[in-house]
């Protein structure tokens, strides 16, 4: 990722390898945390780092819970 604390969406969304689509929808649910300055929206580089913990998280959950119900 780059230097600065935030960046715009079409670089987060890049950063994560989702769609403009899928990513504006995790902006609008709220998933996906952002910040508006002026007109510009920008997602802050720690919040799109702790989206990702919380996917991994989310999938490891949901594998372990796969593999216990054998």
């Amino acid at each position: 990722m780059g230097e600065g604390l935030l960046l715009t969406p079409e670089e987060a969304f890049n950063e994560i390898k989702v769609g403009r689509a899928k990513g504006f929808q995790l902006l609008s649910s709220g998933e996906l945390p952002s910040i508006k300055i002026g007109r510009l929206r920008q997602i802050p580089i720690e919040g799109l780092r702790a989206w990702v913990q919380r996917q991994v998280a989310q999938q490891a959950r949901a594998q372990e819970m796969a593999c216990g119900s054998d």
